[in-house]
């Protein structure tokens, strides 16, 4: 491992090997609906986490690492680790215990796994924000339920936990090789007509990406780089641009044009709507009648 174990979870750190002999232990959703905080532990055996909804705050040899909808931890054996401080209610994340021979995986850095994005081993961050991907997501269900319900099919549920990890594998080494989902991807022209149809619904970021089967702080961060602005920010614009037009060619109300727009609060929508076009609904309506 690491020369020096408070700079294991740098995000530019990375375990290479093989699954030839990985055995599955335990998986399962952890949800908390109070604020929690993660006991003391040393595994014998790796975790992987991943962020689902909410912050993970953990101290990792007096590392403090924070997981996120989306991040990817990796906590090798023997390796201490606890909460760093209480998670806010509604925290959720998968966890998965393995297997697998200290012999078979090594650390590398960043610079050492980009040289092996095309070769066989399998490549794992041990820490790597907003990674997760919704191929990973949906595996991880895949093997939970097969725990639950395969009567604990051993040869079974390895190979779960070995798709799943080559999952993580395969988009650790796109991410390496500058292919990850980005710029190019379609599904953001998809998520940008999809909200132009539907931008008067009351509509969030979260159900966005339900919608699309993505995980939400993945999509936005997709979305982002792609539009140059954030999701929110662009349905705020759909909706102001409506407004705009609603409020100079029609007769409604301000309150029955906030609701055509999306929005359940006039007060707000009078705020944004300042905020963005520099006066207010109404100064903005007498402005385009006295252009008349």
């Amino acid at each position: 491992m690491m020369n020096r174990r408070e700079a294991m979870f740098a995000e530019e750190n990375y375990l290479v090997g093989t699954i030839n002999s990985l055995k599955f232990e335990l998986a399962g959703q952890f949800y908390s609906a109070i604020p929690w905080q993660h006991l003391p532990r040393i595994n014998h055996n790796y975790e992987l986490f991943i962020g689902i909804k909410e912050t993970l705050y953990l101290t990792i040899e007096d590392q403090h690492l924070t997981i996120a909808p989306g991040d990817v931890l990796l906590i090798p054996p023997g390796i201490h680790f606890s909460g760093q401080k209480d998670s806010p209610g509604g925290l959720s994340f998968y966890w998965l215990h393995f297997l697998a021979p200290h012999s078979e995986i090594t650390s590398q850095s960043i610079q050492e796994a980009r040289l092996l994005t095309t070769a066989q081993p399998i490549i794992w961050p041990l820490y790597t924000e907003n990674l997760a991907s919704t191929d990973e997501l949906i595996l991880f269900q895949q093997l939970i339920h097969s725990m639950k319900h395969s009567r604990w099919q051993t040869e079974l549920l390895d190979t779960f936990t070995k798709t799943l990890l080559l999952s993580l594998s395969a988009t650790t080494k796109q991410a390496l090789s500058g292919t990850h989902e980005s710029l190019d991807s379609p599904i953001i022209g998809f998520v940008s007509d999809w909200l132009q149809k539907n931008y008067a619904q009351p509509i969030t970021v979260q159900e966005v990406a339900n919608n699309f089967g993505y995980n939400k702080a993945y999509l936005s961060h997709l979305f982002s780089q792609k539009m140059g602005i954030t999701m929110t920010h662009y349905l705020q614009q759909l909706r102001i641009a409506q407004a705009k037009l609603l409020l100079a060619e029609s007769s409604q109300t301000i309150t029955e044009i906030s609701r055509a727009v999306g929005f359940q609060d006039e007060k707000y929508f009078s705020r944004l709507f300042k905020k963005l076009v520099a006066c207010s609904p109404s100064d903005y309506r007498k402005s385009t009648q006295n252009r008349k």
